[in-house]
């Protein structure tokens, strides 16, 4: 095994004038500037390595907000599915419901209706005499009470009745 040399400095100077070792004002002139490129060195290095480091963490953090987005987006859609698949239910259901067969079934059984026989239809006879293209609703309605008073009693009201719904839809 080999023992490293240790190199010894000794100051030699006893007399400020008398000086056996001339070299070591310039090595220390060296060994300062030495230093202090190195630390210019060192701060650069850090500096650097900083930035790259900086600029590192903004590729993550922008790439962690889209998968943040990506990741609400699906919860979003996964909610529009399902709230779709509900909407879909309460039409068919809605359907079911307002079909004219089960309408017809819960009037017979639950309400104890039935189809009108024929004595209890009534029929209606329109006049085609009548105008109803002019705009002038006095002109209507004297027209239909002189009928009114010409035809039965009992349709009177009847006629009186559609004749307020046809003036409510004009």
């Amino acid at each position: 095994m080999l023992v490293a040399k240790k190199k010894y400095h000794y100051d030699y100077n006893i007399d400020k004038n008398f000086k056996l070792n001339s070299d070591k004002p310039e090595s220390n002139k060296k060994a300062s500037k030495n230093t202090r490129k190195d630390t210019i060195r060192k701060v650069n290095a850090i500096v650097y390595v900083l930035l790259v480091s900086l600029i590192f963490f903004l590729i993550l953090y922008r790439h962690a907000h889209i998968s943040e987005t990506k990741y609400r987006i699906n919860v979003l859609n996964r909610q529009i599915n399902k709230l779709e698949r509900e909407l879909q239910d309460l039409k068919a259901e809605f359907d079911r419901k307002t079909r004219s067969e089960i309408i017809e079934q819960k009037a017979i059984k639950e309400l104890h209706m039935q189809y009108p026989q024929y004595s209890q239809i009534v029929f209606l006879t329109v006049d085609d005499n009548l105008d109803l293209s002019s705009t002038d609703e006095k002109n209507i309605n004297a027209k239909l009470d002189q009928k009114d008073k010409q035809s039965n009693k009992k349709f009177s009201y009847l006629k009186k009745t559609l004749k307020k719904l046809y003036s409510l839809l004009d």
